[in-house]
């Protein structure tokens, strides 16, 4: 049986301080690719939150596949941007004879991905992990697990994982671009955090339009990229820049939610 090792443990058997395993634990910088390395290995090695189940997952197959959400106050199957990508995957995992398994991760559970009970308990074969709010430590255990997975619209800077991105640049500078040339010149981002790496590389887009044209940014972070977070912002928006004359929004689901502030008044 595998014994739990610690941050303390795992650091002392590499030679390395605890800072140093926690960054490669939330896919920080400042570790060298071969600590990394080691690290990670290490983990899978020894096992550094137990999990036989999961590495039962390379030899048992239960044909489903688990789409992860990250669980907030809005209701995830509000999104518009969910159901397709759940839809795509659904249509081409069905003719592979593997179906999907719809769940959300809460806080606590994220914290502590050993209790994750889609893996723990041998439900699935793999995980979809959807949206940039889903922590790097909860990705890098499933990984060090031997867990097949891959992140949609996240990513992690300083470890290797299978990814599926837009062209979140491109995107938010044609739509800016767009208005611009439509005439307006006092734009709006409502923009997620700026910690989500589509959030910055949308507000880069923004930006680059703007400057581009001479144009100052005006910009509203939200804390989450939701329906009721855009009418927020919206609201915000309107306080501070009473005659701004155009919106860009991060996602689809803030949009809707300025929008329904604007045709409110």
């Amino acid at each position: 049986m595998t014994t739990k090792l610690t941050q303390k443990q795992l650091a002392h058997q590499l030679g390395v301080s605890v800072a140093t395993i926690s960054r490669v634990l939330n896919d920080k910088p400042g570790v060298s690719d071969e600590i990394r390395e080691r690290v990670l290995e290490l983990m899978a090695q020894a096992g550094y939150a137990p999990n036989g189940a999961a590495r039962s997952l390379a030899t048992s197959r239960t044909g489903l596949i688990a789409f992860v959400v990250h669980q907030s106050s809005h209701d995830s199957r509000e999104d518009p941007f969910y159901p397709f990508i759940v839809a795509g995957a659904e249509s081409f995992l069905s003719s592979q004879q593997v179906h999907i398994l719809f769940t959300s991760l809460d806080d606590d559970t994220m914290q502590k991905p050993q209790t994750f009970t889609a893996v723990a308990e041998r439900r699935v074969d793999g995980l979809i992990l959807a949206g940039p709010d889903i922590s790097p430590n909860f990705i890098l255990y499933h990984l060090s697990q031997g867990v097949p997975l891959v992140i949609i619209d996240n990513c992690l800077q300083n470890s290797e994982v299978n990814c599926v991105l837009n062209d979140d640049f491109g995107g938010e500078y044609q739509a800016a671009r767009h208005l611009i040339q439509k005439g307006r010149r006092k734009i709006v981002f409502l923009s997620g955090p700026l910690e989500w790496v589509s959030s910055r590389e949308r507000g880069r887009g923004y930006a680059q339009a703007l400057s581009e044209a001479h144009l100052s940014p005006q910009v509203v972070y939200a804390a989450e990229t939701t329906i009721p977070s855009g009418e927020q912002a919206m609201a915000e928006a309107l306080e501070r820049w009473p005659d701004l004359d155009g919106v860009c929004a991060a996602n689809d689901a803030m949009a809707i939610g300025a929008m329904r502030v604007l045709t409110s008044r």
